[in-house]
């Protein structure tokens, strides 16, 4: 046999493996040798892999044909025991130098890397089988020579060179938020997932908010197209408006991006949080409070489901001044997010000077009689006092050094101070 590559191309590209003459596993060639038969025609063949239980098959030949060649037929072997239809006929009505193709169904599945003999005959009579006028053989490895059909799926899709988070060649809409203040557009880019086949196209988005495209072209089908949106928006929250109580933010420590809202409330029975996420999209929403100040606990909140983005839990913690550690995780339906993590000082008030920042203790307290006396003080630092079960008793601005506060109650206070320059907490016994 000729051991010449010929590569066919039959409405798919087929991607050839060439070895060796003792492999014999090429997928396609030329030859003139038979191994039955009395023609000397040349002819041309291809084999592709179309899966564990197919192969597809061309065959051409050239010259001057027999009188009555009617059809090819196909036997495959593996080891020698028949695995196909005997014999399986494909290409009816011969004709010289045009090919005949089909498909060659086995009765197994077969693993890829098995050696497979292929016997192609002319014949006379394709219903009995009778009158082959020629037979060759050639052998044909599975797995090698697999057809790539085109697919118009993007294989990556990014903004600024990252890949879009959630990405899913089967979703071809996505929104990206971007940070409060952003004035840049982002660049958007894709790969097509079979690049040989298909081109993309790219029309960028010309404001903000705005949208990009990412259109995927069959080369050969130009009419057949796919196209992926990117819609930017700005977030309109301004991060620098957050304290430690409340604000918005977009930060999370896992799963999908998420802008949400957030605020804390210290009452008698503790430490009061509500998440609202901020996204219309999201529906039947489950809240689950992560409590890290002691190890870890996970706790389903209150709300939530539906179309009610808000759920509410109230953590236990009542020790004024106790710093306690948090993170919310919000399931919903198609994906969950996990808020960043949380320190909050039980009994803050949250202004918005250097929260939780405790400072070098340069402002003093003592108590007489029924006032308690903070002294050292910064003219219109913040003055705070808590009972032991974390209630706020008192609030005062400062207007001078030295402040006294009066309490009528005896116990244990916790007095915080916020100043320009840190917060100081003070603990006092009446």
């Amino acid at each position: 046999m000729n051991n010449k590559i010929v590569t066919l191309v039959l409405g798919a590209i087929i991607s050839c493996t060439m070895l060796s003459v003792q492999a014999v596993a090429q997928c396609s060639g030329t030859g003139n040798t038979y191994i039955a038969g009395n023609i000397t025609n040349n002819y041309t063949y291809s084999f592709s892999t179309i899966s564990s239980t197919a192969i597809g098959i061309s065959v051409q030949y050239d010259g001057t044909l027999p009188t009555g060649a009617a059809a090819l037929r196909a036997v495959v072997k593996n080891g020698g025991t028949i695995i196909s239809a005997n014999p399986a006929y494909f290409g009816t009505g011969i004709t010289s130098g045009v090919p005949s193709t089909g498909t060659l169904t086995l009765n197994t599945s077969v693993p890829s890397g098995t050696v497979l003999t292929i016997d192609v005959s002319m014949s006379y009579a394709p219903v009995s089988g009778d009158g082959g006028v020629g037979t060759f053989e050639t052998t044909f490895t599975m797995g090698n020579c697999q057809v790539q059909t085109v697919s118009l799926d993007l294989q990556t899709l990014t903004v600024d060179g990252t890949q879009v988070s959630g990405f899913a060649a089967a979703t071809t809409s996505y929104n990206v938020t971007l940070p409060y203040g952003t004035t840049t557009i982002p660049t958007v880019a894709g790969t097509a997932l079979t690049p040989t086949l298909a081109s993309v196209t790219v029309v960028q988005a010309q404001s903000l908010p705005g949208a990009a495209t990412v259109t995927v072209k069959d080369n050969a089908n130009t009419s057949s197209t796919k196209t992926y949106t990117v819609n930017f928006t700005v977030s309109p929250f301004n991060p620098a408006n957050n304290t430690a109580c409340s604000g918005t933010t977009n930060e999370v420590s896992q799963g999908s991006p998420l802008t949400y809202s957030y605020n804390f409330v210290t009452t008698t029975s503790g430490v009061d949080i509500t998440i609202t996420a901020i996204d219309p999209s999201l529906v039947g929403i489950v809240g689950y409070v992560w409590d890290q100040t002691n190890g870890f606990a996970e706790i389903q909140m209150a709300g939530g489901g539906g179309t009610n983005q808000t759920v509410t839990y109230t953590l236990p913690y009542t020790t004024a001044a106790q710093i306690i550690h948090f993170s919310v995780k919000l399931a919903f339906a198609g994906g969950m997010s996990v808020t960043k993590q949380f320190p909050y000082t039980v009994g803050d008030a949250c202004t918005p000077s250097n929260i939780n920042s405790v400072g070098v203790n340069e402002v003093y307290g003592f108590v007489t009689k029924d006032v308690i006396n903070v002294t050292n003080l910064i003219a219109g630092s913040q003055i705070f006092v808590y009972d032991v079960s974390g209630k706020l008793l008192k609030e005062v601005i400062a207007q001078s050094n030295t402040e006294q506060i009066a309490v009528n109650s005896n116990g244990l206070f916790v007095v915080k101070v916020v100043a320009a320059n840190g917060t100081t907490l003070l603990k006092m016994i009446k």
